[in-house]
């Protein structure tokens, strides 16, 4: 840059200033910035050019949705744009598991601003929203990228910071988790997050460090936290790496502490402000997410992997899987390979400087590879497939060194290249060699040589400084068309691991499009709901996914979501219906399950056969395979409130120590009832079996349940014996592990005395050993502990007095079946009847609701002095009694419930909202405080003295030079 004279300058003060348009202002602004749009534009239109290939809606009947983002977060977008327009709440939802907080899903999965787009599409439209979010975010991660390079190499060539702005955005990771759409945000505020570091420690600017880490929390708070762990790194690298000169602009004595404490300040006024999500996500994570997984931590330092499994991911096409065996995708282009082993010879970059990136790189690798570390970087917990979800970091460093060798193309010799490039050749073979099944010879070999030559012959006179303008505009077309073309493979090879589900139902998919289900669904659902404007569970077996309830706006059982609430699933799991670490579904759901549980409709592709349910309404709808099928609604007359009075040893009342579901409801009902003997609506049938004595070894063992205390001491009673009783159980095991058709045979007789022409028979498989079993009996079938997923099975409708045989067959190499369980039960309909008579009169009159709040009345009788609930148990729920404010407390290990005060007609008033939710606004504002202080103060008091201190230090200078 030239410097203007002294004269000059002098001369230039007394010069009037010359009126500058508008106009002239915007073409200076897009002259010096165009290259960033660009880069936005290229990579939104690449990325929107391999889900045209894909063959996405309008360019055919594929949709972007596959793995967690067709599972969950679609549901979780439509119950976002419901709450936009006021049909749901982002407070509490009762479209997961009986009910819970959502701000916590809304902290994971959907806090991006960009979410909010889905508001702005109709609702038919959704995947479409989904769509034009992974495209915008996609863009601008290659802006703020091309934003970082330009600010830190403001001469580099624009055309080297497009290439690499792309390829950043293009990864394989940013291509293959894009789907996981609220991780890619931090690919948008990383760049942003790094230059606010080195602002920070140079020139003591805070401003823009705050505010990107600021958005990379709220948008996201796990892979918030993994930045948070690279800007503790990344500080002390760009403070050592460089030379005092360059990051003390101001030459400010105890620099290193005082940066230090800045750092500090600024991250801490971060994390206040995004308090109104960091509270309420960690207040989410404590109802069972950090018990989710434990780490036996003496194990963990084993390494993931070999180096060379790692390398082999370098390379374009070098997809493996995204299931829990998975490798990290750091692929970024093949420049990327050839230009990194250049940067660590380019002669303007330091010493200093090239062992602090080569320290960074070995950090970052080696927390991939030691297990221990790649854990604490999860945030403790081992990730649940998609591994490494921090590699988008590796990915910016190796792309910014990338960059800064680009830069210096000119002064690195031409040996130096091609030393690089037949390295990168050498260690392509070695990895072909090693046989890896994801390294295929003509999309990773073939290719990675094409490029490899192709890259060879551009840059060779780009080192000689000829034509640079055209070739590295060559460059930069070459880059585009191998992200092109490795995002292609990458997406391509992701359907096949995880298959993509289409837009709109085809017959050529053989799956029905997720458009497709939800309209057709919607069209019953949403009769429903305005013909019946009360409160109520609504619930369908007709499942797509296990959130369906969330886009359909349905309150009900059934939900998947990482911010679990771990007792409300077990109670549902114990309860009969399928329910496993972190989801929940509707499967298992019977008469007494769905009306102690206030499910009023139920959704069928079957034809009722329950005598307590009454058809409501149907719909018809096209399958893919062109069969016309009717999905019926059914409503169940003894459907209970959301709340009943109940006696008050409900309080007490513990569900482990039932075996079956079928137990557990009678105990349940007789306890809330206060009837002294148990009301049997569930009766159970004895049985009997045999067995392949040639193919299966029997044997009857014993076992002793929780027989010792926290600190491994027998608990003896008063008499000195063990205080637990011992409980009984069958094992069947293979004598021949090969063989496939083991059987086992259990034989009962449907009681005589039932006063009808067929009765509904229920099975549970009672067993504290899941192992999964194939049932069969008179034609119907179906699994035991399938996955080790148990629950309530109807086995069909048999006639009373007569003999049946169910056949077990044994899948896995042992069946264990608990002894003291009834394995058959059937409803009493008289019991059934009486029951939940008597449990309605003591139902909760909902008068108004929200979806956070209840108002309602209540007349306990018979003393039943406690309101029992199904609602899973808050402490975030306020409740008041006759407008007294009471206390609550958990029952069934799972549910709210709370003292009336007494019998006779009570007010109630319930209202969801945890202290918790005051104090993250109380301290966001705080944070937001402290921010605008840090302005004012810094533009009154610190700036001006930066401003003195640097201009003595140009003089001091000046006089040094002179």
């Amino acid at each position: 840059m030239k410097n203007n004279t002294k004269a000059e300058t002098a001369s230039a003060e007394f010069l009037p200033d010359k009126p500058v348009s508008k106009l002239n202002r915007f073409k200076k602004f897009a002259d010096e910035n165009g290259y960033i749009a660009c880069s936005f534009i290229i990579a939104f239109a690449i990325m929107w050019m391999i889900y045209i290939a894909m063959r996405v809606f309008p360019f055919g009947a594929n949709s972007v949705l596959v793995l967690d983002l067709n599972g969950q977060y679609v549901s979780f977008f439509e119950a976002l744009r419901k709450a936009v327009y006021g049909d749901a709440s982002l407070i509490y939802s009762f479209s997961r598991t009986l009910g819970g907080e959502f701000v916590g899903i809304y902290a994971y999965y959907i806090a991006s601003p960009l979410s909010y787009i889905v508001a702005l599409f109709p609702a038919e439209n959704i995947t479409e929203a989904l769509l034009v979010i992974q495209l915008l975010k996609c863009g601008l991660a290659a802006g703020t990228m091309a934003w970082y390079l330009k600010k830190t190499r403001p001469f580099a060539n624009e055309m080297a910071s497009i290439a690499c702005s792309c390829m950043y955005a293009l990864s394989s990771y940013a291509v293959v988790m894009a789907h996981n759409t609220m991780w890619i945000d931090a690919l948008i505020w990383l760049p942003l997050v790094v230059y606010g570091i080195e602002e920070l420690i140079k020139k003591h600017r805070f401003v823009l460090f705050v505010v990107s880490l600021t958005l990379t929390l709220v948008s996201n708070y796990y892979i918030g936290y993994m930045v948070c762990i690279f800007v503790f790194i990344y500080f002390f690298y760009y403070y050592f790496s460089g030379s005092n000169n360059d990051n003390n602009y101001y030459g400010e004595s105890f620099h290193f502490i005082k940066s230090l404490m800045r750092i500090a300040v600024a991250s801490i006024t971060s994390i206040l402000s995004s308090a109104i999500m960091l509270i309420p996500a960690y207040y989410s994570l404590s109802f069972g997410k950090t018990t989710f997984s434990t780490v036996k931590w003496l194990d963990e330092f084993a390494p993931r992997f070999n180096f060379m499994q790692l390398f082999s991911k370098l390379f374009i096409g070098a997809y493996d899987t995204v299931e829990p065996t998975g490798l990290p995708f750091i692929y970024c282009g093949t420049l990327v390979l050839i230009l990194v082993p250049l940067y660590f010879v380019a002669k303007k970059v330091s010493l200093r400087e090239k062992i602090g990136s080569l320290s960074l790189l070995l950090i970052l690798v080696l927390s991939m590879n030691l297990s221990a570390l790649d854990i604490i970087w999860h945030g403790f917990q081992k990730p649940n497939w998609l591994n490494y979800r921090y590699s988008f970091i590796l990915i910016f460093v190796a792309i910014v060194l990338a960059h800064r060798a680009l830069e210096e193309i000119e002064s690195i010799r031409i040996p130096y290249l091609g030393a690089s490039v037949i390295g990168v050749a050498a260690l392509l073979i070695i990895v072909q060699f090693a046989g890896y099944e994801y390294v295929d010879t003509f999309y990773c070999v073939w290719l990675t040589i094409i490029l490899l030559v192709i890259y060879t012959a551009l840059l060779v006179p780009i080192i000689k400084n000829r034509l640079k303008p055209i070739l590295m505009t060559a460059l930069a077309v070459i880059v585009c068309v191998e992200t092109f073309a490795a995002g292609i493979i990458n997406t391509y090879s992701l359907d096949e691991d995880v298959v993509f589900t289409p837009r709109d139902t085809s017959p050529q998919s053989g799956i029905e499009g997720y458009q497709t289900y939800i309209t057709r669904t919607r069209a019953l659902t949403d009769k429903i709901q305005a013909a019946d404007k009360s409160f109520y569970r609504m619930e369908n077996s007709d499942v797509r996914k296990v959130c369906d309830n969330f886009a359909l706006g349905m309150r009900g059982i059934s939900s998947s979501t990482s911010t679990l609430n771990a007792k409300a699933i077990k109670f549902a799991n114990r309860m009969g219906y399928i329910s496993l670490s972190h989801w929940s579904q509707y499967a298992g759901g019977n008469p007494v399950s769905d009306s102690l549980l206030g499910v009023k409709y139920t959704l069928s592709l079957n034809q009722n056969t329950s005598p307590y349910l009454d058809f409501y309404d149907s719909s018809t709808y096209t399958a893919y395979d062109g069969n016309v099928k009717t999905l019926n609604a059914y409503l169940n007359d003894y459907a209970l409130s959301i709340a009943y009075a109940a006696n008050a040893d409900i309080s007490e009342f513990n569900i482990s120590p039932y075996t079956t579901p079928a137990q557990m409801m009678n105990e349940l009902i007789t306890t809330i009832l206060g009837d002294e003997s148990t009301t049997e609506v569930f009766k159970k049938i004895p049985y009997t079996f045999s067995w392949d004595k040639e193919l299966l070894n029997f044997k009857n063992q014993t076992y002793i349940e929780n027989m010792f205390d926290k600190n491994d001491e027998l608990i003896l009673d008063d008499d000195g014996n063990p205080e637990k009783e011992s409980v009984s159980y069958y094992t069947f095991s293979k004598k021949d592990t090969s063989v496939a058709e083991a059987k086992v045979y259990l034989t009962f007789t449907v009681p005589e005395d039932i006063d009808a022409e067929s009765i509904k028979i229920y099975s549970f498989l009672p067993t504290s050993y899941a192992r999964e079993s194939r049932w069969e009996i008179e034609g119907k079938n179906g699994y035991y502990a399938e996955n080790t997923k148990t629950y309530f099975q109807d086995i069909g409708d048999l006639t009373p007095g007569k003999e049946y045989t169910l056949t077990l067959t044994v899948k896995s190499d042992a069946l264990y079946i608990d002894s003291l369980a009834p394995m058959f039960v059937y409803i009493d309909d008289a019991a059934y009847k009486d029951a939940m008579q008597r449990l309605s009169d003591g139902n909760l009159n909902i008068t108004s609701f929200t979806e956070s709040s209840f108002k309602g009345t209540v007349n306990a009788t018979d003393g039943k002095t406690t309101m029992f609930t199904t609602i899973p148990y808050d402490k975030g729920w306020n409740v008041y009694v006759d407008g007294e404010k009471v206390d609550t407390f958990m029952t069934c290990a799972a549910l709210l419930a709370f003292d009336l005060g007494g019998e006779g007609e009570h007010t109630i008033e319930m209202t969801y909202w945890p202290s918790e939710y005051t104090l993250a606004i109380a301290l966001t504002v705080i944070g937001a405080a402290m921010f605008a202080a840090f302005i004012v103060l810094d533009i009154k008091v610190l700036k001006p003295k930066r401003l003195k201190k640097r201009a003595e230090l140009e003089k001091e200078l000046e006089k040094y030079s002179n």
